[in-house]
């Protein structure tokens, strides 16, 4: 068995997540905490050369939650994740204030307002996290606790 070479799989010792994300995206074999004993260094060496990633488990745990998606039942109110919905349907600001009988300025505050919590610049990068939510809850925005008052959708 060859061992890989440096550049194609890279090791560092590391102490913090985001180098974690970086350096598996990278492809690297594993990460080296610093202050390994020697006997833990050969193991982590010998893991890697057959193929598996070496990670301390509290980054492995603290990478993990990072994948996970936002949850916008958390994050946004009912109406932001109707909205959203509508969006990732590739609905229009016009058409979503028509079927939601609001004016389009009301979406576009919802929208800057949903676009502020989950740290976006646009619809485009808003919709990826939806589609997430959407796809984790039956492909439904979970917002069906919204009520009908005086004919209109609040």
């Amino acid at each position: 068995m060859q061992a890989p070479a440096p550049s194609e799989k890279p090791h560092g010792a590391v102490g913090d997540g985001p180098v974690t994300g970086t350096a598996l995206e990278a492809r690297a074999s594993g990460l080296l905490r610093a202050g390994m004993r020697p006997e833990q260094i050969l193991r982590a060496v010998r893991v890697a050369l057959r193929g598996e990633t070496v990670l301390p488990r509290h980054l492995l745990l603290e990478w993990v939650d990072e994948q996970r998606p936002p949850d916008l039942g958390v994050l946004l109110s009912a109406r932001q994740r109707e909205i959203l919905e509508l969006v990732v349907k590739g609905s229009t600001n016009a058409e979503i204030a028509g079927r939601l009988f609001l004016s389009e300025s009301t979406i576009k505050q919802h929208l800057r307002a949903a676009y502020k919590t989950l740290g976006v610049r646009n619809r485009r990068d808003a919709a990826t996290p939806s589609r997430r939510y959407m796809k984790l809850h039956g492909g439904r925005s979970g917002a069906d606790e919204v009520h009908l008052r005086s004919g209109e959708c609040h």
